[in-house]
């Protein structure tokens, strides 16, 4: 199935969970994170549980510190 992550597309198998679609781009255990899918954040800790669904859009944040 497809899904997005930032707008570009990925081809996932059936019942992945958000944590293994975030490995394809680097994303395992990282600080400074934050995940919505179609619009919704998730909470880290159910990153895990969360199975995605055919289309699904992930917004991946990036949190940066100014100074």
């Amino acid at each position: 199935m497809e899904i997005l992550i930032n707008d570009k597309p990925y081809t996932v198998n059936e019942h992945t969970s958000l944590s293994l679609a975030l490995e394809l781009i680097d994303i395992k255990n990282q600080s400074g994170i934050a995940v919505a899918v179609n619009n919704r954040v998730i909470p880290k800790a159910h990153w895990p549980g969360h199975t995605l669904s055919p289309n699904d859009k992930i917004l991946v944040i990036r949190v940066a510190q100014g100074g």
